[in-house]
């Protein structure tokens, strides 16, 4: 997605439709009605913790964020988020470019190798020798 200075999303492709469902155009409604958590604490996302509202406030690259959303058609998936600040010949932010990535599916399979690896070195450790 590419954003205005407002946070407005001016361009969003198939993608980032794929992922968030319905895209919210306006940068302070999106922020305040989407629902995120990060993936290692679950903690909700403050409307200013968005990667994209930091690029727009700070000018603070992010990449690579693993975040658990509910998208605006309510379903539950985990993305990798990352955010660049646009910038005018003078150096002013004027948007900013959001890449997200539906890493789910790969997340799942960690997720559940590194279960089948606890399970199993539970068992060799229980095992008598």
């Amino acid at each position: 997605m590419v954003t205005d200075r407002a946070g407005d999303i001016l361009l969003a492709n198939a993608a980032s439709k794929r992922i968030w469902g319905d895209v919210i155009v306006f940068g302070s409604e999106r922020w305040a009605q989407s629902k995120g958590f990060w993936h290692d604490s679950g903690k909700p996302i403050a409307k200013a913790d968005w990667a994209s509202a930091r690029v727009l406030s700070e000018g603070q690259t992010s990449l690579n964020e693993l975040i658990d959303i509910e998208n605006h058609d309510g379903q539950k998936k985990t993305i990798q988020n990352s955010s660049a600040p646009i910038r005018n010949a003078e150096g002013l932010i004027v948007g900013a470019i959001v890449v997200n990535e539906d890493v789910t599916e790969r997340v799942r399979a960690e997720e559940a190798l590194r279960i089948a690896e606890d399970n199993h070195r539970f068992v060799l450790d229980s095992t008598p020798r």
